[in-house]
C-alpha cells in the first residue's frame, strides 16, 4: 500500500495573515498634543536630602539615602549662594498718602515670612557645612590616594630596577648557555657529519652486497630452474624406465609361460616318445631279442641326448631371463643414484 506524497513548503511559504518580512509598514495618525522634550541621563544629580542634625552626620541612616558619590566620583561644588533680601511686603513703601498702620494679619504674615527666611539661612549654612566637611574628607582621600600612588610609583621603580637586573643577569647566563650550546651544537653537527659519512660508506657497502646476493640469487635461480629441468627429466625417465620395468616383466611373464608351454610339450614328446620307445622295444623283443641290448643301448643314448639337449634349451633360456633382468636392474639403481645426487644437490640449494 503506498501513500502520496505530501508537498514540501518551506517556513517562509505558509500562508497566514500577518505579512512576510520586509513589507510590514504601519501608519498610525501623527497627532502632536504638546512640546517633548527629550530626558537624558548624563547630567542627572541625586535629590538632596534635607539637612541633617549634627547629630546624625556619623549614623548608618545618612549614608544609606540621597545620591552615594563613591560610585562616580565628582568634585564637589559649594551651592549657590542667595542674596538675603528682605521681602516686598516688608519694604515700607512711601507714598504721598498720609501711612496706614500695620494690620495684625499683615505682622502674623510677615513673621512667617521672616522665619521661613531664617529657616531657608540655616538648612543653608548646614548645607554649605555638610559640603565643606565632605570635601575636607575627600581632600583627605586624595591625598591619602597621592600617597598610595608615590608608594606605588616607589615601588614600580624598585620593581624596574629589579627586573632590569634579573634581565641583565638572566640575559648574561642565557649568553654563557647560549654559547655553551653552540659549541656543543658544533659538536654533535662534527659527529653528525662523520656519522652521516660512516653511513653513507655503510650504506654504499650495503648496496654492493646487495648487488652481489642479487646476482647469486639470480645465479641460485638459474641453477635451481636448470635442477628442475633435470630433475623433471629424471622423473621422466624414471617413469620410462618404470614402464620398460612393467614392460620386461610382462616379457618375463610371458617367457616363463612360453617355457612352461615348452617344457609341457617336451614331456608330451618324451611321453609319446616313451610310448614308442616301449614299443619298439616289444617289437624288437618279439622280433629279435638278439640286437635288444644294442638297441637298448642305442635308445638309452639318444635319451640321454635328448635330457641334455632339453636341459641345455632350460639353461640358455634361464640364462637370457637373468641377463635381462640383471640388466634392467643396473639402469634402475644408476636411475635412483642419479635421482639421489640431483635431490641431494636441490636439497643443498
Amino acid at each position: 500500500m503506498s501513500f502520496p506524497k505530501a508537498r514540501i513548503q518551506r517556513f517562509n511559504e505558509v500562508s497566514t495573515c500577518a505579512p512576510p518580512p520586509g513589507k510590514y509598514d504601519p501608519k498610525y495618525d501623527t497627532k502632536v498634543k504638546g512640546a517633548v522634550i527629550e530626558k537624558s541621563k548624563r547630567f542627572v544629580e541625586g535629590k538632596l536630602e534635607p539637612a541633617p542634625s549634627v547629630t546624625s552626620q556619623d549614623s548608618a541612616s545618612s549614608c544609606s539615602h540621597g545620591y552615594n558619590p563613591a560610585v562616580t566620583f565628582r568634585t564637589p561644588q559649594l551651592p549657590r549662594k542667595k542674596v538675603i533680601s528682605t521681602p516686598r511686603s516688608a519694604i515700607v513703601r512711601q507714598t504721598a498718602n498720609t501711612p496706614k498702620q500695620p494690620t495684625p494679619e499683615c505682622k502674623s504674615k510677615k513673621r512667617l515670612d521672616y522665619e521661613k527666611e531664617q529657616n531657608l539661612v540655616e538648612q543653608i549654612n548646614e548645607l554649605t557645612r555638610v559640603h565643606t566637611s565632605q570635601l575636607l574628607d575627600k581632600d583627605q582621600e586624595l591625598i591619602a590616594l597621592q600617597r598610595e600612588l608615590a608608594e606605588l610609583k616607589a615601588t614600580l621603580s624598585k620593581t624596574e630596577n629589579n627586573h632590569i637586573t634579573d634581565y641583565n643577569m638572566m640575559k648574561q647566563t642565557y649568553e654563557k648557555e647560549i654559547q655553551s650550546m653552540k659549541g656543543r651544537l658544533e659538536e654533535v653537527v662534527m659527529s653528525a657529519t662523520t656519522s652521516q659519512a660512516e653511513s653513507e660508506q655503510l650504506i654504499m657497502d650495503l648496496r654492493n652486497q646487495v648487488k652481489i646476493l642479487e646476482e647469486n640469487i639470480k645465479n641460485c635461480n638459474s641453477i635451481n630452474s636448470d635442477l628442475e629441468y633435470q630433475l623433471a627429466e629424471a622423473n621422466i625417465n624414471m617413469i620410462e624406465m618404470r614402464n620398460q620395468y612393467a614392460a620386461i616383466e610382462k616379457q618375463l611373464y610371458a617367457s616363463k609361460i612360453h617355457i612352461d608351454v615348452m617344457i609341457s610339450q617336451k614331456k608330451t614328446e618324451m611321453d609319446q616318445f616313451n610310448a614308442t620307445y616301449e614299443e619298439q622295444l616289444q617289437k624288437v623283443a618279439v622280433t629279435a631279442e638278439e640286437n635288444l641290448d644294442d638297441l637298448v643301448n642305442k635308445m638309452k643314448t639318444k635319451l640321454k641326448i635328448l635330457e641334455r639337449e632339453l636341459d641345455i634349451e632350460r639353461v640358455e633360456n634361464h640364462r637370457d631371463f637373468i641377463s635381462k633382468i640383471d640388466s634392467i636392474a643396473d639402469e634402475v639403481k644408476d636411475n635412483v643414484e642419479l635421482f639421489e645426487n640431483r635431490s641431494s644437490l636441490l636439497q643443498a640449494v
